[in-house]
């Protein structure tokens, strides 16, 4: 599972929960978590977004390992 950014806009609900994403606190950073509740009978894979190298490349992908975000006041 890679994340893209062409998704699907619309109400919450089984349509869009591949869209949904969610900045947690991790160890006084921020990490990105995929585990959308906005559909309640809908199952879902839960999983920290981490960094996945394929040829040397890096791509945000579901992950065990999640990748730490720092966000700086502008």
């Amino acid at each position: 599972w890679f994340v893209i950014i062409k998704g699907v806009e619309g109400n919450p609900g089984l349509q869009t929960t591949r869209n949904w994403f969610r900045i947690e606190k991790f160890y006084g950073d921020y990490k990105l978590v995929f585990c959308p509740l906005v559909c309640k009978f809908c199952k879902v894979l839960c999983s920290n977004v981490g960094i996945f190298m394929n040829d040397g490349v890096q791509h945000l992908a579901l992950s065990d390992v999640p990748f730490n975000v720092i966000f700086l006041k502008a």
